[in-house]
């Protein structure tokens, strides 16, 4: 980071005022943003992160939608962006870890530029009238749109393993939290988008007016869809990549590559993802000869287990399990191979609440207290997801003297069951 610490000092005020000026206004002047030049040229990603972290800290506290906070963030980043550009991350080759991030994010800019291509056509050719022709280009911004989706590995390593480093090791890190929220924007206008596709292929030789009616959603949810893409690009390679990679250190970086592996590529084409799982297994193969086998047995008045098959029996329970310990900390979570919610050993040591968007802390928060205080005992709750119905539980742990000792967190596909009827015996074979 450089300047003086006075000067990052200044800034940070004067960027924070300037936060709390476009929340509750919308906008500022241009005298005021003059006055300020000198401040923003001088703006680096340090200083985002800081102000960023004591908003969504002060949101988080009174409870309030993140929307307004989101929308003058992104109105501050446009003021400073000339500075931030400056620090954009230039990946060495053989950092891995944000070579491999940046390199999914080249081709997701190619795949938007398309989109935002035909949705270009598509309107100059609308004005022309010509609605048979308009028709096909939609159509063909429907397929290109797709593959956008492939954004959820992408999102699933931030959430996962990078920001729980992050939190770790940066004080101020709470602009994750926002931009977890901005990714769950791009998942609810992906989703959306998908229905408005629907609605326009039954529509695609009907009546005009209502084929145009669903167009006009079209492009207001790929618009939105756009936005929220570039926006976590910029703020990834202009702020978090270039803090986060002044702060890992060789080993910490192989290590946090390893865990994004296990979650695959996006948009890259299969001789790249080649390239990068093969490299992850070389590492994660070294470590394994490295590391000393710890042997060790689980013992209680019901039996006893080898580490070795402790580890299989939870590998094997259909149930994801996690715990979380008295002070909220996640401390431990089942390792099965068909996990419904993405987890990775970053997440040890990591609050609860940074390990949810903000939509559903204050829930989680609230259950969390009631197990503390003793008035209850378990919550439970189901849903619908992807077409799977998923039964999720939480369980008080207590001492023998009913002491809390912490919360297990019990996650179960139940489609199948639900699915049951009749008999099956263990006779029937």
């Amino acid at each position: 980071m450089s300047g003086s610490p006075g000067g990052q000092q200044e800034r940070v005020a004067a960027f924070g005022q300037l936060l709390s000026d476009l929340i509750r206004q919308g906008r500022v002047d241009k005298a005021r943003v003059d006055s300020l030049r000198h401040l923003l040229d001088q703006a680096e990603p340090a200083d985002l992160v800081d102000v960023v972290h004591r908003e969504v800290e002060r949101y988080q506290l009174e409870e309030l939608d993140l929307w307004s906070l989101k929308t003058a963030v992104s109105k501050l980043i446009n003021l400073m962006s000339s500075a931030l550009e400056r620090h954009r991350l230039k990946p060495d080759p053989e950092d891995a870890l944000f070579a491999s991030l940046m390199a999914e994010n080249r081709v997701l800019l190619s795949i938007m530029n398309y989109c935002k291509s035909l949705a270009k056509a598509a309107q100059e050719t609308r004005a022309k009238g010509n609605l048979q022709l308009v028709r096909d280009i939609d159509l063909q911004l429907l397929q290109a749109i797709e593959p956008l989706a492939d954004i959820e590995k992408h999102y699933l390593k931030k959430e996962n393993v990078l920001f729980p480093w992050f939190e770790k090791h940066y004080p101020n890190y709470r602009c994750v939290n926002l931009m977890w929220d901005i990714q769950d924007d791009v998942r609810r206008w992906i989703s959306a988008y998908r229905y408005h596709f629907g609605k326009l292929v039954e529509l695609i030789s009907g009546d005009d007016e209502p084929y145009e009616i669903e167009i006009s959603c079209l492009n207001y949810t790929l618009g939105h869809l756009l936005f929220d893409l570039g926006a976590n690009i910029q703020r990834e390679e202009t702020v978090l990549f270039p803090l986060m990679s002044s702060l890992l250190s060789k080993d910490d970086s192989i290590d946090l590559f390893c865990q994004c592996a296990e979650y695959g590529w996006s948009f890259l084409s299969p001789e790249d993802a080649l390239h990068y799982q093969s490299l992850a297994a070389w590492h994660t193969n070294l470590k394994a000869e490295q590391d000393a086998i710890i042997a060790g047995t689980f013992r209680c008045r019901t039996g006893e287990l080898s580490q070795q098959l402790l580890s299989a029996l939870f590998a094997s329970i259909p149930l994801d399990m996690t715990f979380v310990d008295k002070d909220d900390k996640v401390q431990w979570f089942s390792d099965s191979p068909h996990r419904i919610f993405a987890r990775s050993p970053a997440i040890i040591g990591r609050d609860v609440r940074n390990c949810h968007p903000g939509s559903s802390v204050s829930r989680v928060v609230a259950i969390l207290n009631a197990f503390k205080a003793g008035t209850k005992e378990r919550e439970a709750f189901w849903l619908n997801m992807g077409g799977r119905m998923i039964h999720i539980e939480y369980l008080a742990l207590r001492a023998h003297d009913s002491s809390y000792l912490g919360t297990l967190e019990c996650s179960q596909d139940i489609s199948g069951y639900r699915a049951l009827s009749g008999e099956k015996r263990l006779a029937d074979g």
